[in-house]
């Protein structure tokens, strides 16, 4: 079943306390970044808000990865976030060896996930509920980004349905890896593949599994 764009409290509760997140249930002050940089955030604002001080901080430790045992996303901090969009929106131009801006690039484009290959997943600010899409690393690659969910509230409730499918697919036994094929095993692989059916509309389901899982 499709989700709501909406992104909540509860949501937001839910999602954070799931994944080990920093809640507050009082909305915080979003402080200046780095050099007063401005950033398109969308609906992530609410998100981020949310956080408590040590997300604002520049303490190592007080980054957040998303560890399942299908998928990994690194959720990017909040003092690190214009860091990420900079290094997207700029690109090294070998005739001037100069750093130019990338053609294409948007400013509303607010970069907040890293995968595993560095890879990384942003969100179209303009747009209404942020739309979230997944881009790979390479030359020429801002046209080949994929939609992987239409809204960031349903990329969460996608990611929670995928946490909760993995504690009942253990519970009843199941494996997550096939020796033999050094890969998900095919059931699982199939069992995940009908859940971004339900979760999510067809493109962004082909989205969703192209980039978490190829």
């Amino acid at each position: 079943m499709q989700q709501a764009n909406f992104m909540s409290h509860s949501l937001i509760r839910t999602f954070a306390q799931t994944f080990g997140f920093p809640y507050t249930e009082t909305l915080q002050e979003l402080p200046p970044l780095e050099d007063n940089r401005h950033l398109h955030l969308g609906a992530l604002a609410d998100f981020y808000r949310h956080m408590d001080g040590t997300w604002h901080s520049d303490n190592p430790l007080a980054n957040y990865w998303l560890e399942m045992e299908t998928l990994f996303l690194h959720w990017v901090t909040y003092p690190k976030l214009p860091n990420s969009w900079h290094d997207w929106a700029f690109s090294w131009d070998r005739k001037t060896k100069q750093y130019l801006p990338t053609q294409g690039w948007r400013e509303e484009w607010a970069i907040f996930g890293i995968m595993f290959d560095d890879s990384i997943l942003f969100a179209d600010t303009a747009a209404p509920d942020s739309p979230v899409y997944w881009l790979i690393t390479g030359y020429g690659t801002i046209e080949n980004r994929r939609l992987v969910a239409p809204s960031i509230a349903i990329l969460m409730q996608t990611l929670l349905a995928i946490y909760d499918f993995e504690c009942e697919w253990r519970k009843a036994g199941g494996e997550f890896y096939d020796e033999e094929s050094c890969d998900i095993p095919s059931a699982l692989y199939s069992a995940l593949h009908d859940l971004l059916q339900r979760e999510l509309p067809p493109e962004c389901a082909a989205g969703f599994e192209k980039a978490f899982w190829g």
